[in-house]
């Protein structure tokens, strides 16, 4: 802390402990400009009932002070328009620090007038660690269980001509709309290789307040939407045709060679086999790409899994699709909450926890979290050899039947 800011922050504790008025309050935030040397001081009572301020201008009141009335005060106005003003956070309390966020995370960005300011304030977050998980842990004494509403999905650290690849796709900040202050024209090419050929698929307005979850949102839902919403084991309902089509092309094209030369060529066993392997593609990460054709991806997958594949195979022959199955390892799992991204967390049998980045709606889609934290990122996805299992509980009866 600045010497000049430091000094200020001493007079005015001393001046609230030896004051019989003012001695159950305590400096809630401090803001200072450097190049003036001055500072705006904010002290609250324990009840957060009674506030008063210590500012240039009160410098030259008798009290030395102003009381702020309750119904007067927000923080658009007294922190916000400042922080917009060039002033800077010398200190924040987590109190306050919570209250912020919770004002930011039901007003923002409809009824904050001084937006710039909150950008200001979720930078000084960024850079000194505020963090959800730093306010849960610092209010638990205060709020059990407190849960800080994530605003940093809020912080645009984007500007003008800023690029970054999602999911696969490049996007490029473009100028502002200049129909609409409040939004930037975003370009969204296929991959890097097209941004440099300057061939985008579209241009798009978003707002550009949290401009870059903006961004995401809007490829997730155009891109990625699933055709259906289901939860936990549901997975996506196909047309028979599309099974029937993806059994034709796997026997007749992809995998013709192999089962002409397997030691038992009939037609039924191949054409199980086939419609096996149909049901795990469509199930699979490849199908659902939305930028290249079923043939395509399914080429793809049957390249990546070709050695699989032939054990399978191997396996039906023998025993039948139950042959398949034994090998399959079983990953039982229970669903204990979703985290602050929507994503649906689990946890298996040993307290391992995993995120559901398809956010609960068709097929599972599991990753392990980033340190085991509930709120940590997804990070490794598990094998595709490995079966999940939702369970409502975990039994000690192995024999026991688990509800999925």
């Amino acid at each position: 802390m600045l010497d000049f800011i430091e000094k200020e922050k001493l007079r005015i504790e001393d001046f609230l402990k030896n004051s019989e008025e003012h001695q159950d309050k305590k400096i809630q935030y401090i803001l200072y400009k450097e190049d003036t040397k001055e500072t705006n001081i904010l002290a609250i009572n324990e009840e957060g009932t009674l506030a008063i301020e210590f500012t240039p201008i009160t410098k030259e009141s008798k009290e030395g002070y102003w009381d702020v009335p309750g119904w007067d005060f927000n923080y658009d106005y007294y922190m916000y328009n400042l922080l917009e003003e060039n002033w800077e956070i010398a200190y924040i309390t987590p109190n306050i620090h919570y209250d912020i966020w919770n004002s930011i995370n039901e007003l923002y960005p409809e009824d904050i007038d001084y937006k710039d300011g909150v950008q200001k304030y979720l930078k000084y977050c960024k850079e000194n660690n505020i963090t959800k998980e730093y306010l849960d842990k610092e209010m638990e004494s205060v709020i059990p269980n407190a849960n800080t509403p994530d605003i940093m999905k809020y912080l645009d650290d984007l500007e003008v001509s800023d690029t970054f690849e999602y999911k696969g796709y490049f996007i490029q900040v473009d100028d502002y709309n200049l129909d609409n202050e409040d939004e930037n024209i975003i370009q969204i090419y296929e991959n890097e290789q097209s941004y440099i050929d300057g061939e985008n698929i579209e241009s798009v307005s978003l707002s550009k307040y949290g401009l870059r979850q903006n961004i995401k949102d809007y490829i997730d839902e155009t891109y990625f939407q699933p055709e259906i919403e289901q939860r936990h084991n549901e997975c996506k309902v196909y047309m028979p045709s599309e099974k029937a089509y993806l059994c034709f092309i796997l026997g007749y094209d992809f995998l013709q060679d192999m089962l002409k030369k397997s030691g038992t060529p009939e037609c039924d066993i191949n054409y199980d086999f086939c419609n096996y392997l149909s049901e795990q593609f469509l199930q699979s990460e490849e199908y659902k790409d939305p930028r290249h054709s079923t043939y395509e991806m399914l080429e793809q997958w049957i390249t990546e899994n070709k050695e699989q594949i032939k054990e399978d195979y191997i396996q039906f022959i023998e025993k039948g699709i139950d042959g398949i199955e034994e090998q399959q390892e079983v990953l039982k799992v229970k669903i204990i909450g979703i985290d602050n991204w929507d994503r649906p967390v689990y946890q298996d049998e040993k307290g391992k926890l995993y995120k559901d980045v398809n956010l609960g709606t068709g097929c599972l889609s599991l990753c392990t979290a980033t340190n085991n934290q509930f709120y940590g990122e997804p990070d490794i996805p598990i094998a595709d050899n490995i079966k999940v299992e939702v369970v409502k509980n975990f039994s000690k009866n192995k024999n026991k039947d688990m509800e999925r």
